[in-house]
């Protein structure tokens, strides 16, 4: 009794009014479809390798890291957060080329190797043929001399040359490309405004023109930079008096009592008009000399060389660089010369 009734079921379900069945099964899967391509929906993205999206060996490199392969990404996923999803969110995983080598390298990359957060990723294609492959060369690292670059020229100031601590850096970039450098050079480093010696730790210019070549390296690591920066000096020959030091209660006579000297003074100087008033030149009374017994008694003439006192930044010579002059000095008691 329980079979006739279990197989009346089964016949009602599979085969009475087959036709019915098939029509509300029909109905069923269009329903279906059209809800899900309602829910649904899929969008385009062109997405460029990285260079951290390949990886290397130390002695590999890309040839062209900014011209890496593009791709054409289709995703799926609910309509509604698909329209608001932004390239941002798409990415590849890290990709290990197969036997990379100096060279081109071709790029396969396939749904799997695409993350996509919360879509499902339909296809990946590239955009063109430049996008099937890498180019890779081989690299090497070398000590290199380092140039300081220096811009600019203060008023006033000398410029003189930049020493560079250390003197030499390791760079690292193409093997052929490396061998080709003779040197490396700094950031520039701008001077126009210096008035006084500055030390700086200065980066390296990570490439080179030559020619019609750009050559890229790396060159991480910075180096110290001093430039020393002197005000400019200018000599001025001048006529000055020589005045008297003497203890009190003597007198000295000086013969001649003018002398030509060179006045080494800053050009930043010059804008002082009293300048040449605080220059003094002086002559002292002899260490050999005793105190004399009375106003009969004078001492000299004898020759003794010229001293100065100056601002600071002025230094006082003789002509055309010579020492100071010397002048004949004749001495005695206050009163005792005549």
């Amino acid at each position: 009794m329980a079979l006739s009734y279990f197989g009346k079921v089964l016949r009602v379900i599979f085969i009475d009014d087959p036709v019915l069945k098939l029509i509300c099964l029909a109905l069923s899967l269009l329903l279906w479809f059209y809800i899900d391509g309602e829910l649904t929906g899929q969008k385009d993205f062109e997405l460029q390798m990285r260079p951290s999206d390949i990886a290397l060996a130390d002695s590999l490199e890309l040839a062209a890291p900014d011209k890496l392969p593009k791709f054409k990404v289709t995703v799926r996923g609910p309509r509604g957060q698909i329209e608001l999803w932004r390239r941002e969110n798409l990415r590849f995983k890290h990709k290990i080329l197969d036997n990379p080598h100096p060279g081109r390298n071709p790029v396969n990359v396939s749904t799997s190797d695409v993350e996509a957060e919360n879509l499902i990723v339909v296809s990946v294609a590239p955009l063109d043929s430049a996008s099937e492959a890498v180019d890779i060369v081989a690299t090497a690292a070398e000590m290199k001399p380092v140039r300081a670059r220096v811009r600019g020229q203060p008023s006033g100031f000398l410029v003189g040359k930049p020493i560079v601590s250390p003197d030499q850096v390791r760079i690292k970039g193409s093997r052929d490309d490396i061998n080709s450098l003779d040197e490396v050079w700094t950031a520039d480093i701008d001077v126009s405004s210096a008035d006084h010696e500055l030390n700086l730790d200065v980066p390296i210019v990570e490439r080179r023109e030559i020619g019609d070549k750009i050559i890229v390296f790396q060159c991480p690591e910075k180096v110290h930079v001093t430039i020393p920066v002197e005000p400019v000096k200018v000599p001025r020959t001048q006529t000055l008096d020589v005045w008297a030091r003497v203890p009190p209660g003597l007198a000295m006579r000086i013969q001649p009592q003018t002398v030509e000297v060179e006045v080494v003074i800053e050009e930043r100087d010059f804008k002082d008009p009293n300048i040449l008033s605080k220059i003094s030149l002086y002559v002292e009374w002899p260490s050999a000399w005793d105190r004399p017994k009375d106003t009969n008694t004078v001492l000299g003439p004898v020759p003794v060389q010229v001293k100065f006192s100056a601002p600071p930044r002025v230094q006082v010579r003789g002509v055309k660089d010579s020492p100071l002059p010397t002048v004949n000095v004749t001495g005695a008691l206050a009163g005792g010369l005549k």
